[in-house]
């Protein structure tokens, strides 16, 4: 697990063979045309909107619709690492303000924020749409938000001239199920 300039990077290094990189839709274009640069070929598997994750303790987990004033108070948790290099720092003021509250948590590591989650009912996190077995291991619930932002991609990297093996298509396999769950699971 790195950030997406670290796995196209370990892929153009010859670190690893094949790597799955995450961007919003607004920074395509700087990821494809870096990913060129390093000679990868891209290939998208999944196109989603983020959710809102909270525990099925805070009173907003009852609520059918929310509003952005409905997170006014609540503490956001987020995952360390949101920006993208090389842009110029007044964009990247703009989607930490997007996306800010005045109250924050941040995490390196995932699963510290679902523990926070079950165990601060106050907490909120912005994820893309998350497995139902994480859902039930931690009492949780998902909610979609139209004020969520932009789309975002997963996509898929390798180097040019690289044969992927009877493993890397068999882990794109698996990785293709679970999308396709996950693109099934009711909010």
């Amino acid at each position: 697990e790195a950030n997406s300039m670290t796995a196209i990077n370990r892929v153009a290094d010859h670190d690893s063979n094949i790597g799955i990189i995450r961007y919003q839709e607004d920074y395509e274009d700087y990821f494809l045309r870096y990913a060129e640069s390093k000679d990868l070929i891209t290939k998208p598997l999944w196109r989603f909107q983020y959710h809102l994750v909270l525990s099925r303790d805070n009173p907003l987990s009852q609520k059918d619709k929310l509003q952005p004033e409905d997170l006014e108070g609540l503490i956001e948790i987020s995952h360390g690492d949101p920006t993208v290099p090389s842009l110029p720092a007044s964009a990247l003021m703009a989607m930490k303000q997007r996306s800010a509250s005045p109250r924050e948590i941040v995490v390196y590591e995932r699963q510290s924020q679902f523990e926070l989650l079950c165990q601060i009912p106050q907490t909120y996190m912005w994820a893309s749409p998350t497995p139902r077995i994480v859902l039930e291991r931690y009492p949780l619930v998902q909610k979609s938000c139209g004020f969520a932002g932009s789309d975002s991609k997963d996509v898929l990297i390798y180097r040019k001239g690289y044969r992927l093996t009877a493993e890397d298509r068999l882990f794109i396999q698996k990785v293709r199920e679970e999308i396709a769950g996950l693109e099934a699971l009711p909010l």
